[in-house]
C-alpha cells in the first residue's frame, strides 16, 4: 500500500472479494485492489475493478510474482502472455484479453523445489526483506504509469 495514504482510505468490496485502498498520483486517481480470492480467481476482482470504473483494459496494472525474475527486481510488460502464471491466467480471461499491464516482481527460483510447492512455501526473511526494498521503486513506477504512460515507465525501470 501507498505510503503517503491515510488508513481511513482503506476498505472492502464484498462484489470485488478484495481489499482496497484509494490514492492519487499526480492528476490520476489510483485504486489498489488485493483480492482476497485463491490466487486463480483473482480475475473477479479486477474484472469488478473494470466495471465499476468503466476502465479498458490497458488501464489495469497487475502486480504478481515472477520465479523468472531474481529477487529483489522487477519487470514492467504489456500485452504478454500468462507464462502459466494461474493468476495472471484468471485475470486475462475475465477480462477478455492480455493487453493490460502487468508489474512482474521477481521470486527467483529454488532449484528442484517442485513449482507448486515453491510458490506456496514461506519466503525466507532476505528474500522478503529484498521484495519489501521494492516497494518506493515499484510505487514510482507505478506513478510514472499513471501520469506519463506505460512506455516511459518500461524505459525507466526495466
Amino acid at each position: 500500500w501507498s505510503s503517503d495514504v491515510c488508513s481511513s482510505d482503506l476498505g472492502f468490496s464484498k462484489y470485488g472479494n478484495a481489499d482496497y485502498l484509494h490514492s492519487v498520483a499526480g492528476n490520476a486517481a489510483i485504486e489498489y485492489y488485493k483480492p482476497r480470492t485463491m490466487m486463480n480467481l483473482s480475475g473477479n476482482a479486477v474484472s469488478y475493478a473494470v466495471e465499476k470504473h468503466d476502465l479498458e483494459p490497458s488501464q489495469i496494472i497487475v502486480m504478481h510474482d515472477d520465479i523468472d525474475i531474481p529477487v529483489g527486481e522487477f519487470k514492467i510488460s504489456f500485452d504478454r502472455g500468462s507464462a502459466n502464471h494461474n493468476g495472471v491466467e484468471s485475470v486475462t480471461q475475465a477480462l477478455g484479453t492480455q493487453a493490460y499491464i502487468r508489474l512482474r516482481i521477481g521470486i527467483g527460483s529454488r532449484g528442484p523445489i517442485p513449482l507448486k510447492n515453491y510458490v506456496l512455501m514461506q519466503l525466507p526473511p532476505n528474500d522478503l526483506a529484498a521484495i519489501q526494498a521494492l516497494a518506493i521503486d515499484v510505487e514510482k513506477a507505478i506513478r510514472v504509469i499513471a501520469e506519463e504512460g506505460v512506455e516511459k515507465a518500461m524505459n525507466e525501470f526495466n
